[in-house]
């Protein structure tokens, strides 16, 4: 009897443990389901982010079709120093004659950075009024702005644009430099978020100026938002514009003459993805916005290396390549109202204006 019990005994104990085990290798089962749904959907991932990345580079060495050519609109972002201190008359002719060569209609002189009250004190611009006179007097091939800036609160900077009181200063001090000469104004406010509704306003306060005086407005713009969400991850771990949305790209476009894109400090190591973006934006920007709007894309020749800049992957051959690549799609008739900045004058050398020159204003169409 007690063998009996004690056989009955161990029985059960061996069924609670085959029961535990069939429970243990039932979730085991599932977990490694689950481990595999995952690595498979990881490996897919993988293969469609390389195939992308293949197909992104066949296209990138497959070159342009066509190589377009220079409408001769173009701009160049211009140092302070040419308000800010005094030249002669052959440093003005030969601004004067790199412009006209290179095909530079619009320039974007640095006027000073506006001050927490929206100001530019007078002792930055001294010689404002006789860089007007002076190239004025020499060409009128030349569009004068007046290159108005500064980092907003939002990037830790001094200017609250949410304060309508600094709006309003702002754009009497850009009166001022309208009245001194200059053919329009142009802002240069950073960073700036998607759908930010005071700088809208502050555009369309100057619009009313420029519009009764018959002078251009014009603006820079952050780089538009490659892919959905692209704006909320940049705002997380960066202080910069992040990206702007077509959307805001097409309320802008409405108010100014001319959208000057910061295509630049991208942090993008290689050339080839560079370009690849470039093109991207470029098409894109010339399919979605209206051709009442001057469109110039911003390219880069300068070489200060950061963690966001790399000078081997975006510098002036590379930028204007993808520029060639996003033409393609493009009737050749929106190209009158596109130009290419240059940022900035007074770091591209000679070999970076050859290059210029031969690859955007040598093109067959």
């Amino acid at each position: 009897m007690v063998f009996q019990a004690r056989a009955a005994a161990w029985a059960g104990k061996t069924d609670a443990f085959t029961a535990a085990e069939v429970k243990k290798k039932a979730g085991d089962g599932i977990l490694k389901s689950w481990v595999k749904a995952l690595l498979t959907g990881f490996i897919f991932l993988i293969a469609l982010v390389f195939s992308g990345a293949s197909y992104t580079y066949y296209i990138y060495r497959s070159g342009p079709s066509v190589k377009f050519g220079s409408k001769g609109r173009n701009a160049m972002w211009a140092r302070h120093d040419w308000v800010g201190k005094s030249h002669e008359y052959a440093v003005y002719n030969q601004l004067i004659e790199t412009a006209e060569r290179f095909k530079i209609t619009d320039i974007y002189f640095h006027v000073g950075p506006l001050n927490a009250q929206g100001e530019i004190e007078l002792e930055k611009y001294p010689f404002a009024a006789q860089l007007v006179s002076r190239i004025k007097s020499r060409t009128s091939r030349i569009n004068m702005h007046a290159w108005i800036g500064q980092i907003e609160k939002a990037g830790g900077g001094p200017l609250n644009l949410s304060d309508m009181g600094i709006r309003r200063e702002i754009v009497n001090t850009a009166r001022i430099f309208l009245d001194l000469g200059f053919d329009g104004v142009h802002f240069n406010i950073e960073p700036i978020y998607t759908g930010n509704r005071d700088f809208i306003d502050l555009l369309k306060r100057a619009r009313r100026i420029t519009s009764k005086t018959d002078k251009i407005l014009s603006v820079s713009c952050e780089k538009p938002e490659p892919f959905a969400g692209a704006n909320v991850l940049a705002r997380a771990f960066m202080k910069t514009g992040g990206f702007w949305k077509l959307d805001y790209y097409r309320e802008i476009a409405e108010i100014v003459d001319q959208a000057a894109v910061m295509m630049y400090d991208t942090a993008i190591p290689y050339d080839w993805i560079y370009s690849s973006l470039v093109s991207r934006q470029t098409s894109r920007l010339l399919t979605v916005l209206d051709s009442n709007v001057l469109l110039f894309m911003g390219i880069p020749s300068y070489e200060n290396k950061s963690k966001g800049f790399h000078p081997e992957a975006e510098n002036v051959e590379s930028a204007i390549y993808g520029i060639q690549m996003g033409l393609q799609s493009i009737e050749p008739s929106r190209l009158d109202m596109f130009g290419i900045a240059v940022y900035a004058g007074w770091t591209t050398d000679p070999d970076e204006w050859r290059t210029f020159e031969r690859e955007w204003l040598s093109g067959s169409q």
